[in-house]
């Protein structure tokens, strides 16, 4: 029935469901055919409070009488034209031609709550699709991240001693507001009369009657949450309890798993870190201790200005929190801080983690010693720090005023870079648990892996740098074969391992799929790139042929150019007015963005030929004539006459913002512009880097 009368209207062929009467109103109300009383009204309805009085049946009873009870409600129907009575006995449905939307509901809503809750996850229902022990390790190593229910239940045991509850304070809860727990008081907000009414699973595992869960299942949905991913509502359908009743326990298990685990001692001995490092570590670090990272998690965007600048990390370009990770080289975890806002710097982080002060407590009880090293990326910067406790970082060398890095440098940069992947793998564990996956399910024997990032390392500081240039413009690139290809495409892998030591960009990767998709014939329609299984010629390889912008360009000969020069105050005003221009498009936009000033000038880099075409004066012969152009003869730089005629890269502040910018312009003939698509600022990384107050809300951005 509708509450609405607008809506309907009450006929001799209106049938009503006979849940809407009280047993009341009928005239005889145990007879198979009632009959109700005059002027009977219907009161029970999906949003009363009363529920009618129904016994369940069992499957194989509700079976056997389907048929008399169909035949029964259609007799039962046809009497009703007269007089507006309606048989219904146990859970037989009318016909779906007469029952209203109400009636659906109502009767549907009751049945729900009669049918066992079957489908219900448990750590029973683990075990018991576990036929052999691969199946076992496979499915709790996927839930749960323990490779056995054994493993799984010694976690368990050593967190509650005996399985007992008496340490748990359940959250949002009466009893979690005291040091006592009153169990009659746990998980009853939120709750209503029959809801989720889950029938009893025959289990070895004991639970007190006021939990929803025993104390296994609790565990296990924590790490299903922890590990999965999962939301609130999948949790409550698979365990079939409420949303609050799956909050309630995830949220006091984190509490307290925190607690119990976080005073424990996970800091070893270096005799011990040693004593279990991998061979590679002990021949080129041998006294490595800890390897230190940053591991950011994404976060909701704040609605205050100030918050979300603070939260703004530019490596992840998105709202962040940050936490500094130290691992032992076996890749055990050793050391993780609180958590800060995205914005800081890894210096930072390090000072203000505590991290030095609990080195320094380690070397002054003897668990360090004078010369042990801490490894770390550029960023991490803490040398003069550890020097003063007589400990050395290992760190990838620094560009700096150098023009190149020596050979040298290269090599300690990719050796610090493999040690490092410890570090990275216990930080990343979605990427770890794909690979790991991977490798277990043979899926290398017959597929070609590509990982590949979009931008290599853009810490803040350190992107400001030449150095940080240079990192943001090589990314991590890997290919993982099957081992049988080498055997069988021979050629292919020895093409790709001389690719490797080549320019590429992401263009060289569609033509590699490309040339996949249609081997043995080479693709065709590839304009720019080249495949990686065909080998690139790198003395005629450059940016341009590589699809690679001006400004993305690493291989550019750049000098650095005086701040003082007029070319260079011109081209940074150039670039402030083309954002200005974007900005003031129309009213709304000028409304809602200041116009921008240049403050200050940063460095600024010019394109120049090779420095020994600048430098060359003239040819000699050899000692005994035996060639014409033996040598060169270099002398001072010639007179630059291209000052008009070049590409700028500058880095300048503007105000009221204080954003911090980098634009590559290209001069010609004394006229600036931007390279490119100009609707495209990200090509050109005019990037703002944070606000400094909330009192500039109506900035460019």
């Amino acid at each position: 029935m509708r509450r609405n009368p607008n809506y309907f209207n009450v006929n001799k062929h209106v049938k009503i469901c006979s849940k809407h009467f009280s047993p009341e109103d009928f005239i005889n109300p145990d007879a198979k055919k009632r009959r109700l009383k005059r002027n009977a009204v219907p009161s029970i309805f999906a949003w009363s409070k009363e529920r009618p009085q129904t016994v369940a049946r069992s499957a194989v009873e509700k079976l056997n009488t389907s048929r008399q009870e169909e035949e029964e409600a259609t007799d039962t129907a046809s009497e009703g034209e007269g007089d507006e009575t309606l048989n219904m006995s146990g859970l037989t449905l009318t016909s779906r031609k007469t029952q209203t939307q109400e009636d659906d509901f109502c009767e549907l809503t009751d049945i729900s709550h009669r049918i066992p809750c079957l489908h219900s996850f448990s750590v029973y229902h683990l075990l018991s699709k576990c036929t052999t022990l691969s199946k076992e390790e496979k499915l709790f190593t996927h839930y749960t991240g323990f490779n056995s229910y054994v493993d799984f239940m010694n976690t368990l045991r050593f967190l509650l001693p005996n399985l007992d509850r008496k340490n748990l304070i359940y959250w949002d809860s009466e009893a979690g507001k005291s040091s006592v727990i009153d169990i009659e008081k746990l998980f009853e907000e939120g709750e209503t009369e029959g809801e989720n009414d889950c029938v009893e699973r025959e289990s070895t595992m004991t639970r007190p009657s006021a939990h929803k869960l025993s104390v296994e299942d609790e565990f296990l949905m924590l790490l299903m949450k922890l590990r999965m991913g999962l939301s609130n509502i999948d949790l409550a359908e698979r365990f079939c309890v409420s949303e609050s009743t799956v909050n309630n326990i995830n949220l006091t298990w984190v509490n307290f798993v925190y607690n119990v685990l976080g005073s424990l001692k996970i800091w070893p001995h270096r005799d011990i870190i040693i004593k279990h490092s991998p061979e590679e570590f002990i021949k080129k670090y041998p006294n490595t201790i800890v390897i230190v990272d940053a591991t950011e998690l994404k976060i909701q965007v704040p609605s205050s200005l100030q918050k979300h600048s603070e939260s703004y990390s530019t490596y992840k370009s998105n709202t962040t929190f940050k936490s500094l990770v130290g691992v032992d080289p076996n890749g055990g975890i050793m050391f993780v801080s609180q958590l800060f806002e995205g914005s800081i710097s890894d210096k930072q982080i390090v000072q203000r983690s505590g991290f030095l002060e609990t080195v320094k407590q380690k070397v002054q009880c003897g668990e360090l010693k004078e010369g042990d090293a801490i490894m770390a990326d550029k960023g991490f910067d803490i040398g003069d720090d550890l020097a003063k406790l007589k400990l050395k970082l290992n760190i990838p060398p620094f560009l700096k005023d150098k023009v190149g890095f020596e050979e040298g440098d290269v090599i300690k940069t990719q050796t610090i870079a493999r040690h490092r992947i410890h570090v990275e793998r216990a930080i990343d564990e979605d990427l770890t648990h794909f690979l790991q996956t991977f490798q277990r399910e043979s899926f290398e024997d017959n597929t070609m892996l590509i990982i590949f990032g979009d931008h290599g390392h853009r810490f803040a500081d350190l992107r400001k740098t030449i150095q940080g240039k240079l990192e943001e413009r090589f990314p991590l690139m890997s290919i993982t074969l099957p081992k049988w290809f080498p055997d069988k495409y021979s050629d292919l892998h020895k093409n790709l391992r001389q690719n490797s030591r080549v320019l590429t960009s992401p263009y060289d990767v569609y033509a590699t799929l490309r040339h996949i998709l249609s081997y043995p014939q080479y693709p065709s329609e590839i304009i720019t790139g080249q495949s990686l299984f065909s080998r690139i010629d790198e003395r005629n390889r450059t940016c341009a042929s590589a699809g690679v912008e001006d400004h993305w360009c690493p291989c550019l000969d750049l000098e650095a150019v005086s701040l003082e020069e007029p070319e260079v105050t011109e081209t940074a005003k150039f670039v402030v007015t083309f954002i200005n221009g974007l900005t003031s498009q129309n009213d709304e936009l000028r409304q809602l963005c200041q116009r921008l000033k240049l403050k200050e000038i940063k460095s600024a880099f010019r394109e120049m030929p090779k420095e020994a075409m600048q430098r060359f004066v003239d040819t000699k012969r050899g000692a005994n004539d035996e060639c014409d152009y033996c040598a060169v003869v270099l002398g001072e730089k010639s007179v630059n006459t291209l000052a008009k005629d070049t590409l700028y890269q500058l880095q300048f502040v503007t105000s009221p913002n204080e954003g911090f910018y980098e634009a590559s312009v290209r001069m010609k003939k004394g006229v600036p512009s931007l390279p490119g698509d100009v609707n495209g600022l990200i090509q050109f990384d005019l990037k703002i880097e944070r606000y400094t107050t909330p009192a500039h809300q109506h900035v460019a951005s």
